[in-house]
């Protein structure tokens, strides 16, 4: 052996010794840590590493250190590692990107890693410091989709406006491929509503099996977490009891499931789904914060459905005042007006009968029939004001509701039948017993009826329905559905008005009296109407136990 080469030796087995010593406290350490060489082979990977990446002792050693990151990164990172040989330092990696490691079993994570390098004899060697932070995004997602939570509350002015952004929100951000929404029907049942998928998975199948869906309490796991009211975590998914859902669950290899119950108090208004293709082990600070998340939008249901109640009653305190009052002055003018009317009329008909026997001529008894019409016009106007102004002070019986409907029906049926209209009544089985005046129900229907008859000129069908109000056993409701044109948006906040009419021979008393009736029966009418889909009014009203008891 030459000096030199001597020398170079003895300088080297510091090298190496500095070398072996720093491996034996680096397999020690916490985190991950992992060295290659120029190349890019592993020279050495401590046993946190090897965990955090799912393989066994030894086995990386030898190996392309490319093999810890996916497919898709390994060209960059690759250019990345020769550049950095180049001109080593300590240093973070991946300053403003998202650093994504692959473990052995081919899923992806998010990482953090910092460089440094050191020398062996006369090899460079790269070392990486690797920190699992999957931990760390769980919990800022988590903040995230909480601070989310409450941004879109304040912001959506509805329910259906605000849980589609926050089901994209919970599948961006705590890693759920599909989010769907069950709502609480009127029938009932938890009805499919609609799903978000994130970029690049196909929820088609799903999405197709889904439409229509419905479930009943305890079915599925959407009816399992409304049941329970509680938020559910599923390996195995159920079928939801529809096979073309567990096809779809199939074909799209779902394995994992949370299911979230839009609830609070025990009231339920929907429930919210998400569905994953990994193997999720349950997480219970996840589901606590997924529970909350389901109270808070319940809670913003409720304040809504508050909101909106507080509305309608100022609206109808309002529309009560105004209508007490007008009934007051039109009783008194309807009272002034019959007198002169009935003297009017009277002396008109007498004159027609003279002219007839006088022989006057074609033009000046058609004069006077034209005055005759317009007077009787004008009757009725006053017939209607009096109507309008008597609506109180009732005497409430009991009154089957079916009843009601069934002789309003028989009262219009044949002269509907003659205009091409047709009738179709489902009732409610048994009776419908309310506290009511029966005539002034009867108005009511037929004020109804004449309103849908009017709207249809070329004929058409008009549907009477009554039933118990699900999720209120102490109401009972009717139904009066046309085929006719619909009403615009810009009239239906006026139809109840009085005097407020759209038709030529109107009065504009005839919903104005209606609106009024159910008023005084402690009851409530609304109406839902666009054009081209028909008009349809729903009448509630308290059931005789919930009015004999108030």
């Amino acid at each position: 052996m030459t000096r030199s080469s001597r020398s170079r030796a003895r300088a080297g087995r510091p090298a190496e010794r500095s070398f072996e010593e720093a491996r034996a406290v680096l397999e020690a350490a916490p985190i991950g840590v992992v060295i290659s060489a120029e190349g890019g082979a592993i020279v050495s990977a401590n046993p946190a590493l090897e965990t955090m990446f799912g393989y066994r002792p030894g086995t990386l050693v030898g190996r392309s250190l490319e093999v810890l990151l996916p497919e898709r990164l390994r060209p960059a990172h690759a250019r990345h590692r020769a550049s950095y040989f180049a001109a080593p330092r300590t240093r973070p990696m991946g300053i403003g990107q998202e650093l994504v490691g692959l473990r052995a079993d081919g899923r992806e994570f998010p990482i953090e890693v910092s460089l440094s390098f050191l020398r062996a004899g006369e090899r460079p060697l790269a070392i990486g410091f690797v920190t699992d932070i999957s931990r760390r995004r769980e919990i800022e997602g988590r903040l995230y989709v909480e601070f989310e939570v409450t941004r879109a509350l304040l912001e959506s002015p509805t329910l259906l406006d605000a849980v589609p952004r926050l089901i994209r929100v919970a599948c961006e951000h705590l890693d759920w491929e599909v989010g769907e929404l069950w709502l609480l029907d009127p029938a009932g049942g938890l009805r499919w509503y609609g799903l978000w998928q994130r970029p690049g998975v196909d929820a088609g199948a799903l999405e197709r099996a889904s439409r229509g869906a419905v479930l009943t309490a305890g079915v599925g796991l959407p009816g399992r977490a409304w049941q329970s009211g509680r938020a559910l975590w599923v390996r195995e998914l159920p079928g939801d009891g529809l096979r073309r859902r567990r096809e779809a669950f199939k074909a799209m290899g779902l394995q994992t499931a949370l299911a979230v119950p839009i609830a609070r108090d025990g009231r339920t208004t929907g429930v919210m789904t998400f569905f994953s293709r990994d193997a999720r082990e349950a997480d219970d600070g996840l589901l606590t914060a997924m529970n909350d998340m389901g109270a808070r939008i319940a809670s913003y249901v409720e304040r809504k459905r508050l909101q909106d109640d507080l509305a309608r009653h100022r609206e109808a305190l309002s529309h009560s005042e105004k209508l007490a009052a007008l009934g007051t002055l039109t009783a008194g003018l309807a009272h002034e007006l019959n007198n002169p009317l009935g003297i009017i009329s009277s002396r008109v008909e007498l004159m027609l009968v003279e002219a007839a026997e006088h022989g006057l001529s074609r033009t000046v008894i058609e004069d006077l029939q034209v005055v005759h019409r317009n007077l009787q016009r004008v009757a009725r106007l006053a017939q209607a004001l009096r109507a309008f102004g008597r609506q109180s002070g009732r005497e409430h019986v009991p009154v089957d509701l079916n009843k009601v409907v069934e002789e309003s029906v028989l009262l219009v049926q044949k002269t509907l039948a003659a205009e091409n209209i047709r009738m179709d009544a489902t009732l409610a089985p048994g009776t419908l017993m309310v506290a009511a005046d029966p005539n002034a129900l009867q108005q009511v229907m037929l004020n109804l009826i004449t309103n849908a008859r009017e709207a249809m000129s070329q004929g058409g069908v008009i549907r009477l329905a009554t039933a118990p109000v699900t999720g209120a056993p102490a109401h009972v409701r009717i139904t009066v559905a046309d085929d006719g044109p619909g009403i615009p948006a810009e009239h239906l906040p006026r139809i109840f008005d009085p005097f407020y009419t759209t038709k030529p021979q109107g009065t504009g008393l005839g919903l104005s009296v209606t609106y009024g009736i159910v008023e005084e029966h402690r009851g409530r009418i609304t109406v839902d109407s666009a054009p081209g889909r028909g008009t349809t009014f729903v009448i509630t009203l308290p059931a005789l136990d919930a009015a004999a008891s108030a």
